[in-house]
Order: C-alpha cells, then sequence, then structure tokens
C-alpha cells in the first residue's frame, strides 16, 4: 500500500511538472491593445512587435525560436510587449482584432516582417525597423534593440522642449519634435499640429504656411473620403488666397484644389484649367510649374 501511494505520488509530482513546464512554454504574455493613452506616470516603454504567424517565413521563425520564456522575461521588465499580427487563415483570429490590425500596420507604416516600433509611454515612436536574422537569435536582437534605444532621447528632449515653450517658441518646438519622432502624419499629433498654427499667430517663425497647408490637407482627407470634392477642393482655394502662403506653397494649394475638383462629376475642364492657371501664377519659376504646365497641356488637347 505505501509502495502504491509513494508511486501515486510521483506520478502526480511529474504530472503537475508536465502541466507546469506546458503553461510556461505556451505562456506568451503580450499585452492586448496598444495602449496610446500611457502617460508620464507609466515609466514603461512599448515594443511592439508586428508579425504575419501563419503566413511569413521570418515571423515563423520568430514565434519558434525568439519569442521564448527567455525573451519575455527579458524585455518585460522595461517595456509593455504587443504583438500586431495579421494572418490570412481567418479562424485564427476575430474579424474586428484583424480590421484593428490591419489599421495598426497602416498606421505604422509596416511594410517588411517581422517589425519592430519602438516608443515612450507618451505613446512617441522613437525608433522601428524590419528585422531579419535577429528572428532566432536572442543576443542578436537585444543588440538591434540597444541600438534603436539611442534614438530615444532626441524625441524625448523634443517632447520635453514644447511644454516648457510658450509663444512662437512653441511653434518651433513642435515641428523640431515632428520633424524627429516617427509617424509624424499619424492622427495622434493633430492637436499639436494646430497648436504650431495658434501658438504664432505673426509668422515669427516663417513656418505657418506650411501648417496652414497641413490643416488644409487633413480636412481635405476627410472631405474626399466622403466623396464631397468640390468641399475639399475649396479647403486648398481658401488658404491659397491667405496671403500668409508663400509662393511655392501657394502654388501647390492651387494645384491640389484642381485635382480634386476634377474628381467631381459634372465639372467643366474651364474650372480646372483656372485653378491650373492660379497655380502657375503664384510661382512660375518654380520648378513645380513644370508639372503643371504639362498638365495645362494635356488638357488642350
Amino acid at each position: 500500500m505505501k509502495k502504491k501511494l509513494q508511486t501515486l505520488v510521483l506520478g502526480l509530482a511529474v504530472f503537475s511538472a508536465l502541466v507546469l513546464s506546458s503553461c510556461v512554454s505556451n505562456a506568451k504574455p503580450w499585452k492586448q491593445g496598444i495602449d496610446e493613452k500611457k502617460g508620464k506616470s507609466d515609466k514603461k516603454d512599448s515594443m511592439i512587435i508586428f508579425t504575419g504567424s501563419d503566413w511569413d517565413e521570418r515571423s515563423k521563425l520568430a514565434f519558434e525560436k525568439l519569442f521564448t520564456s527567455e525573451f519575455f522575461e527579458k524585455f518585460s521588465k522595461d517595456f509593455d510587449l504587443y504583438n500586431v499580427d495579421i494572418v490570412r487563415d481567418k479562424s485564427l483570429m476575430s474579424a474586428k482584432l484583424l480590421k484593428t490590425n490591419y489599421i495598426y500596420f497602416s498606421e505604422y507604416g509596416v511594410e517588411n516582417l517581422p517589425y519592430i516600433v519602438l516608443q515612450t509611454p507618451m505613446s512617441d515612436a522613437y525608433a522601428s525597423t524590419d528585422f531579419g536574422v535577429e528572428c532566432s537569435d536572442i543576443k542578436q536582437f537585444s543588440q538591434l534593440v540597444e541600438k534603436l534605444l539611442k534614438k530615444r532621447d532626441a524625441v524625448v528632449k523634443a517632447r520635453e522642449k514644447i511644454v516648457t515653450s510658450k509663444g512662437h517658441e512653441k511653434t518651433k518646438a513642435i515641428d523640431d519634435f515632428l520633424s524627429i519622432v516617427e509617424n509624424a502624419d499619424s492622427n495622434r499629433y493633430d492637436k499639436l499640429r494646430a497648436e504650431a498654427l495658434t501658438s504664432d499667430p505673426d509668422n515669427k517663425t516663417g513656418l505657418k504656411s506650411k501648417y496652414l497647408m497641413i490643416s488644409a490637407d487633413m480636412k481635405a482627407a476627410k472631405l474626399v473620403d466622403s466623396k464631397k470634392f468640390r468641399d475639399a477642393s475649396n479647403e486648398f482655394i481658401k488658404i491659397a488666397e491667405m496671403s500668409e502662403l508663400n509662393g511655392n506653397d501657394k502654388q501647390l494649394a492651387y494645384y491640389y484644389a484642381a485635382y480634386i475638383l476634377a474628381m467631381q462629376e459634372g465639372i467643366t475642364s474651364v474650372e480646372i484649367k483656372n485653378l491650373l492657371q492660379k497655380a502657375l501664377d503664384s510661382a512660375p519659376d518654380s520648378e513645380f510649374s513644370i508639372e503643371v504646365n504639362n498638365v495645362m497641356n494635356n488638357l488642350k488637347k
């Protein structure tokens, strides 16, 4: 009886060990959903890994060789870890999650896989790249991360400069920040771009023309999505008529207005030609005038 009991206890111990081992080896403690509302109180940066787990060979290798318990133990100390995965077998993922992941792929400009993005607790991406040989070697992957981390301080300091600056100096600080942060075109920076305009009403920085163009582009893009092409065109016409716009930007504004208006049904070539002529008159000696002239000539044929 004692021998049977010892055998039973031993068997349970082995079973428990196997279960525990299985749980550990299969555990993939990725955080769910990229947190874009973190703040200064959160001390961890985010490491976002983009993959194609069921179709991309390098991604498959990363899941097999790189994303081990050693990986999560090492990097979860300093990073919130996220995996944004695109699968072709739709049974592996909900339609909602797959759609969300496609949006993230687009926002972060992911083209090659696997792809890594590092960003601060303020959700400012400071480094990104695809990676190859590092897929199966945690040492080489660690070296890659160390290399990417060297870009962090510049972005953090640029963000802090915005907070401490006022007036036109804030506009300059915003422009400096947007010139080095990754994914600067993201909607998350719409408020900053608007602030760049309001902080320098007298255009002491000379950046007003640039941010008026950006503002018009943002408004026009939404209207184009709604197929309101004339309204979108008018956004560029409005700023083209402002005295604050320099000649080259004025030319671009009229050209964009013409290009978008051409999408509207019932528009005559006369309206398009008038806008293109205004574009030429705004900066007749610019390099872009050649392109505008080519379009004008094509319309005459």
